[in-house]
């Protein structure tokens, strides 16, 4: 007897293999749906006949939905996820070689992915550039995860570190050490180049911490002038070596000067930063808390 409904949870380049491990009969007759994340405002012509085995594609953030539609004979509907509220945990800073009297801005990557989208050189970068401005004592907190996949990229990173407050840690974390790291953090930066969801932004918010982040792709949905400090930007190319990303697709490229500016505005810690603060954990809890998912 097939379900009626059944929800596939796996991207687009994964939606085969999953449904090949189904005995034919779970969907046979049923409503099918595909859960897919993308990270880029252009879907691969290549993967154009993964549309053909659901009924409907359910999009994460309104960039995944408006770069599905474009290309989809089925419907697309927006559905943003539930993303859990954490625990508040106690902010460690020795357990992570953190200063207590620096204030740190927070960025993430995998080496499993395509660093150079989530674009942790332009952090630094950016680290470099607003410390020439101020005199507060300022760090970068980068946490990665088999960097030993990117050893090329890995090591560019930490020269272009060399001299400047970042501390790395390498290394797979546990979901209760990362909401450590988090909490030992005074801010969320996010330079990506393009998200489809964001959802190092969205914990950020969720714990308090005001969040600096490309004003594009899927942090678009949550965050803006009220409710965090957007950077502007300017779309290019792609390029090659960045798989399985099309190189003639583009992406954001961050103004780095913007955002140190945005970084500058963080670090005052004023009124402003809490009140978009505020607004921004509340807007998270209005688009991913458990009742509005449950809703939708």
């Amino acid at each position: 007897m097939p379900y009626d409904v059944t929800l596939v949870d796996a991207n687009a380049p994964e939606s085969e293999p999953a449904l090949s491990t189904f005995p034919r009969t779970v969907t046979a007759g049923g409503f099918t749906a595909g859960y897919w994340f993308w990270e880029l405002a252009e879907f691969p012509a290549v993967l154009a006949d993964r549309f053909a085995h659901f009924d409907e594609i359910w999009a994460p953030s309104r960039f995944c939905h408006d770069a599905f539609v474009r290309s989809s004979p089925v419907p697309v509907r927006w559905v943003p996820p539930h993303v859990p509220e954490r625990q508040a945990v106690v902010a460690e800073r020795a357990r992570f070689g953190l200063e207590r009297d620096r204030f740190y801005f927070f960025t993430a990557f995998d080496g499993q992915s395509v660093p150079e989208r989530k674009n942790p050189a332009g952090a630094i970068k950016a680290l470099a550039a607003v410390c020439k401005y101020t005199d507060r004592r300022l760090g970068l907190f980068v946490k990665t995860q088999r960097s030993y996949l990117q050893s090329r990229y890995s090591a560019e990173l930490r020269d272009a570190a060399a001299g400047l407050p970042v501390v790395f840690y390498d290394g797979t974390a546990s979901r209760a050490e990362v909401d450590r790291m988090i909490a030992c953090s005074d801010a969320i930066l996010s330079l990506h180049r393009s998200e489809g969801l964001g959802l190092l932004p969205i914990e950020g918010l969720r714990q308090g911490k005001p969040v600096v982040a490309t004003a594009y792709g899927g942090t678009t949905d949550y965050l803006d002038d009220v409710s965090g400090f957007p950077v502007d930007f300017a779309l290019e190319k792609v390029g090659p070596g960045h798989e399985p990303y099309p190189q003639d697709a583009v992406w954001a490229n961050p103004d780095i000067e913007h955002a140190a500016s945005q970084m500058l505005r963080v670090v005052a810690n004023d009124d402003e930063v809490r009140r978009r603060t505020a607004t921004g954990r509340a807007k998270i809890t209005q688009l991913y808390g458990l009742d509005a998912a449950a809703a939708r």
